[in-house]
């Protein structure tokens, strides 16, 4: 089974096991925020190089101007962090100084973290309403030495038939599924780019687009801004690594708690760093 895995202090794993909630921060407090002025710069050049015809100049100029909104910091898109890399120095020194390493199960983060949809259809019953969310996007990150990003560029954003041909339809382009759907495509697009001396981060992210209130209401703390995320950690968690710097006994005696409670059902695996 595929794993994936969030580095964090020992403090916010107890938090997120007993809770059964993990946060998404807004990308304009990422701490590297150098990396999304790349993935924005780099898109941005490569829209405006991109030469169109007459009849989709309009279009041109709302997709730079949605990228150039997502630079200034003021579309409410959510980000949680994963990485493919286990047991991994970089990661234990960068993010979980002396904290835990948890391993989610890919596929169940893939399918989108749960809600309870009854809100959404009131008055009706409803079989299974508690189901995996599709508007948590899942995705892995993209090096910019690896991929052609005018081709990406060109694939998603101006396929024949697609969003161009769409803005030419005025009821299309006042359709508030179509500038969503847009918007994604911008938002998975810079989120997913990094710099070639991020390689070893191996990284996926969660990204939640203009998240419902109801389900998900913003939060703040430390002036970071965030939402939160439920899952059951007993389904989702399928290891728990403690890091080589970490009190190696105080986290496993937590870890074991946290499985006698029926939180979790794998023990502390501990890392070969030490």
């Amino acid at each position: 089974m595929r794993t994936i895995y969030h580095y964090t202090g020992l403090k916010a794993f107890m938090k997120i096991i007993e809770a059964g909630r993990i946060r998404a921060t807004h990308y304009r407090d990422f701490d590297d925020k150098e990396e999304l002025r790349l993935g924005v710069r780099l898109l941005l050049d490569a829209v405006k190089q991109r030469s169109v015809e007459p009849r989709d100049r309009e279009y041109h100029d709302f997709l730079v101007n949605g990228i150039e909104g997502f630079a200034e910091g003021r579309l409410p898109v959510y980000v949680l962090s994963l990485t493919e890399m286990r047991d991994s120095p970089h990661h234990w020194q960068k993010y979980a100084r002396s904290g835990v390493a948890i391993g989610f199960c890919r596929d169940r983060i893939q399918q989108g973290f749960p809600i309870d949809i009854s809100r959404r259809v009131p008055g009706m019953n409803v079989d299974n309403p508690v189901r995996p969310d599709p508007a948590n996007r899942f995705m892995q990150c993209r090096y910019v030495s690896s991929f052609d990003l005018t081709e990406v560029v060109s694939r998603r954003f101006f396929t024949a038939n697609s969003y161009p041909a769409a803005f030419r339809n005025q009821h299309a382009r006042t359709n508030i599924a179509m500038h969503a759907c847009l918007s994604m495509s911008i938002y998975q697009t810079i989120c997913a780019i990094k710099g070639p001396g991020f390689f070893e981060d191996a990284e996926w992210r969660c990204v939640h687009v203009n998240p419902d209130v109801e389900e998900y209401p913003v939060k703040t703390e430390d002036n970071r801004e965030f939402i939160e995320m439920q899952f059951t950690p007993a389904d989702f968690v399928r290891e728990v690594w403690v890091g080589p710097h970490s009190r190696r006994q105080e986290c496993e005696d937590i870890i074991e708690s946290l499985r006698l409670k029926g939180l979790l059902r794998c023990s502390a695996a501990v890392s070969s760093l030490r």
